[in-house]
Formats: C-alpha cells, sequence, structure tokens
C-alpha cells in the first residue's frame, strides 16, 4: 500500500520536499539578512547617541580625556584569577573631577534602576578610579549623576558573638532584677 501510494505520487512527494527545504533555507537566509539589518540600525543609533553626548559633554564644560576608554580588570573565582574587559563611552574632566559617562538610547536602557544599566554603571564605579559617574540619556539629551551610598542602604550584619550575648544576658538580668526589686519592696 505505502509502494502504491509512493509510486502514484512520488512526484509530488518531491516537489513537497523540495519546496519545504526551499522555504526553510529561504526563511534562514531573510532571517539572518533582516537581524542583521536590525543590528545596523542599533549600532547606528548607539554611534548618534554617543556623538550628542560628546557635543553635549564640550558645551557644559567638560574635558574629554578618552572616548570608549577599555579597562582589563580581573576578579578571583576559587582563588584563582579571571580578567575581563569593560568598556567606558567616554572619561571626562570638570572642575578638577573626572568621571566616567555611560551612554544609553531607546526607552528602556537609559533607566539606572534598570538592572542591566545599574550593574553596568556600578561595574564603572568600582573599576574607573573617578569621582563621578554619570548615564547619558542620548534621547532626551540629558546628563545624569549616578552615586551609589557604600554603607547607608547595605543592610547591617547582626552581631552574633559571644561578647554580644553576654552584654545582652548581662542586660536582661539587670533589668529583671531591677522590676523584682521595686515588686518586691
Amino acid at each position: 500500500m505505502l509502494s502504491e501510494f509512493i509510486s502514484t505520487y512520488s512526484y509530488e512527494i518531491i516537489f513537497a520536499a523540495t519546496a519545504f527545504i526551499t522555504g526553510a533555507l529561504i526563511y534562514r537566509s531573510a532571517a539572518a539578512y533582516f537581524s542583521g539589518i536590525v543590528l545596523r540600525r542599533k549600532f547606528r543609533r548607539g554611534e548618534k547617541g554617543e556623538q550628542k553626548a560628546g557635543k553635549y559633554l564640550k558645551a557644559h564644560g567638560f574635558k574629554i580625556l578618552g572616548y570608549q576608554s577599555a579597562l582589563r580588570p580581573h576578579m578571583l573565582v576559587d582563588g584563582k584569577k579571571v580578567s575581563f574587559s569593560i568598556k567606558a563611552d567616554y572619561l571626562v574632566k570638570r572642575h578638577g573631577r573626572t568621571g566616567v559617562v555611560e551612554v544609553k538610547t531607546g526607552k528602556k536602557a537609559p533607566n539606572p534602576a534598570s538592572s542591566s544599566t545599574r550593574r553596568q554603571i556600578l561595574e564603572y564605579s568600582m573599576y574607573y578610579r573617578v569621582d563621578d559617574v554619570y548615564l547619558f540619556d542620548a534621547e532626551t539629551e540629558t546628563l545624569h549623576e549616578i552615586n551609589f551610598p557604600r554603607s547607608a542602604s547595605l543592610p547591617q550584619r547582626r552581631s552574633s558573638s559571644k561578647a554580644g550575648c553576654l552584654v545582652y544576658s548581662a542586660l536582661l538580668i539587670a533589668i529583671t532584677a531591677g522590676i523584682l526589686a521595686l515588686v518586691f519592696r
């Protein structure tokens, strides 16, 4: 029965298989082509945003010390040194203070509360030895100064030392003794 079906419809089967494979190849090529267009547009948008930032910075008294300034810091992973790269859009100086500027375009990225933007700016504040860290929103042409308070926003750790427990216990005993002395007078 299957052999009858194949012999009767062999040209149709070959045509359908060829059409399917051709369609898949055209789809794959078109997807690659259009994703390349999207990436190129995004890259051009980023470049235009960086150009806007450069003009803005100069107009507002910043001296540009570097553009696309890269660092290669390291971290320790299980005691082993692991290097990585970071690249800030601008290194600047104004009023004797140095700073790093990150330029963002689009709707989400310029938001400093966005997790990826916040982490990137925090990384710059850790590794670039500068006084100030800025975020430039290229859409609104706005420069934001970003600060991460070192201790104010961090939760305080409770001390679980034996000395702390002894002091707390002694305080409770003293309060209890004082209350009992007042009650049994």
